[in-house]
């Protein structure tokens, strides 16, 4: 109950209300990426991600394409 109340106050990443402490940081790139992505052509697409993470573009390019490529490094500090 706590966890769906919480959904409800502050959103679920990427659609964030405006209660969520990065709301204003993320409003203005889910909103290019949801523009963006509607300009592209096609459904059969092939994605390469670099520096993959969380993959947060993911939910908005995942009707357009067909494979994804993922790739990841770890940097280690001397």
């Amino acid at each position: 109950m706590r966890q769906v109340l919480a959904n409800w106050i502050l959103g679920v990443h990427p659609y964030n209300t405006c209660f969520a402490f990065n709301w204003h940081n993320v409003r203005h790139i889910r909103r290019f990426l949801e523009r963006t992505v509607a300009q592209i052509e096609g459904s059969n697409l092939r994605l390469a991600d670099v520096g993959v993470g969380d993959r947060p573009i993911f939910p908005f390019l995942h009707p357009k394409h067909r494979s994804t490529l993922l790739l990841t490094w770890q940097m280690r500090c001397r």
